[in-house]
């Protein structure tokens, strides 16, 4: 969608400011040409003209004094004279800390980055070779929740191009952005595409999009894997993996065991034990929490139930942190 955005410190921009000493004006004249060159901004950013004022537009805004105001705008370079299909008109300068627009270019371009994200066709092979590693920064991305800095774009390598499986990566929103936003082009001289990952890091979203969209299985190597239930009479053979948001397996086999007992009202002499179904088990997302020690510290803040894992020598946990 079309919109205008005027910058932070738009209303003390210098040549705007520089009004004031131009022959004739007053203390009224700034705040005059500056809602007059304001105004034309969000009337252009409506109808997507480019930056491109009318001189239909500057007549209808500026009143009986718009010729005064035109005159003064161009004196301070916030608008240049300029001529559409041989008609009169104005160009609004384009300083993104003064006024941005959006232009045709850019909304176009926009959807067709949002398209490219929609295809399955396109994402798929992405996915599956990057990962859910940033190609510039490598670090871990993120897929779901709030948006920061972590969470998971696609980046075109070449701008304005629709993308392809060659010309398109996983990146992090900040790198994304920095590069985008960088025109100088420094960023990018300073930053290199890392080649694809030899082993991709896979989380849950990721596993659970390559195989709704294309049947291709991955397995989970980073985050909490969702887990099924098994039951034993044998306590060294019984297995209890645990949903997620259950206390988790410390590394060596040893266990917290979860705040409800899914074998709880199980027969006499029926016990569970929490085991890792792979090493892949062990990883976690920065911030997720510690898995806890023997004294019972789960990392999630629910009860430790003490060194074996089987409640004995109960005792409650701290809360976890994150990290």
């Amino acid at each position: 969608m079309p919109w205008a955005r005027v910058g932070d410190n738009a209303a003390t921009y210098p040549p705007l400011l520089s009004v004031a000493g131009v022959k004739g004006a007053d203390e009224r004249t700034v705040n005059e040409v500056a809602g007059f060159v304001f105004r034309c901004a969000w009337q252009v950013a409506a109808h997507t003209t480019d930056y491109v004022i009318d001189i239909g537009t500057v007549q209808m805004i500026g009143g009986a004094r718009w010729s005064e105001l035109v005159k003064l705008a161009e004196r301070v370079k916030l608008l240049e004279r300029t001529r559409v299909n041989g008609l009169l008109a104005w160009r609004l300068v384009e300083k993104d800390d003064f006024i941005h627009i959006r232009t045709v270019a850019e909304m176009e371009w926009n959807n067709r980055q949002r398209n490219d994200t929609r295809d399955p066709r396109l994402m798929v092979p992405i996915r599956q070779r990057d990962g859910d590693q940033c190609r510039w920064c490598r670090i871990v991305v993120v897929w779901s929740g709030p948006s920061n800095n972590r969470s998971a774009t696609v980046d075109h390598l070449v701008p304005g191009e629709a993308a392809t499986v060659d010309t398109a990566v996983i990146a992090c929103w900040e790198c994304n952005h920095a590069r985008n936003d960088d025109r100088s082009g420094k960023w990018e001289a300073e930053h290199a595409v890392f080649p694809p990952p030899v082993k991709p890091l896979y989380g849950s979203a990721t596993v659970k999009y390559l195989f709704e969209n294309a049947g291709v299985v991955v397995e989970q190597n980073i985050g909490r894997p969702r887990k099924t239930v098994e039951r034993a009479s044998d306590p060294d053979t019984a297995r209890t993996t645990q949903p997620h948001g259950a206390s988790p397996v410390r590394p060596g086999g040893a266990a917290t065991a979860p705040a409800t007992d899914p074998l709880a009202g199980a027969p006499p002499g029926e016990s569970s034990r929490v085991v890792h179904d792979s090493p892949s088990d062990e990883f976690e997302l920065a911030g997720s929490g510690r898995v806890g020690s023997d004294s019972g510290s789960d990392g999630l803040g629910s009860d430790g139930l003490g060194s074996d894992g089987l409640g004995r020598s109960r005792r409650r946990g701290r809360r976890g942190s994150g990290r």
